[in-house]
C-alpha cells in the first residue's frame, strides 16, 4: 500500500486491501462501483490489464478480474466508489 494513497485506500475494504497488497501477482475477482457505467470507463478498466467479465447495472458496477496490484491501482480513479471482492450470491427459496 505504499504508493496508494489514503483516499484511493479507502476505497476497498481493509480486509480486502490486506489481502491484496499482500498477494500483488494474484488473479483476483472484484466488483467495482461506480459513479455510472460509461464506456470509457469500461476502457479504462481493459487498460490497467483486467478483465471486464461483466457490467451490473442495477448497481453501477463493473465485475472484473486480473492481478492484485492492478485493481489497487484503479482505486485511484476518481469514478471509481468502492471495490469489493467478487463473491458468489445465494439466494433463499421460501417453500411454499
Amino acid at each position: 500500500m505504499n504508493t496508494m494513497s489514503t483516499a484511493a485506500a479507502r476505497k476497498i475494504h481493509a480486509e480486502f486491501l490486506r489481502y491484496l497488497s499482500r498477494h500483488p501477482h494474484e488473479q483476483v475477482a472484484a466488483i467495482v462501483r461506480c459513479q455510472k457505467l460509461r464506456p470509457d470507463y469500461h476502457d479504462a478498466i481493459q487498460q490497467a490489464d483486467l478483465q471486464v467479465l461483466r457490467s451490473l447495472r442495477l448497481i453501477r458496477a463493473y465485475a472484473v478480474q486480473g492481478r492484485a496490484e492492478a485493481i489497487m491501482a484503479l482505486a485511484s480513479h476518481p469514478w471509481v466508489l468502492h471495490i469489493e471482492p467478487d463473491q458468489p450470491v445465494h439466494t433463499t427459496k421460501q417453500s411454499s
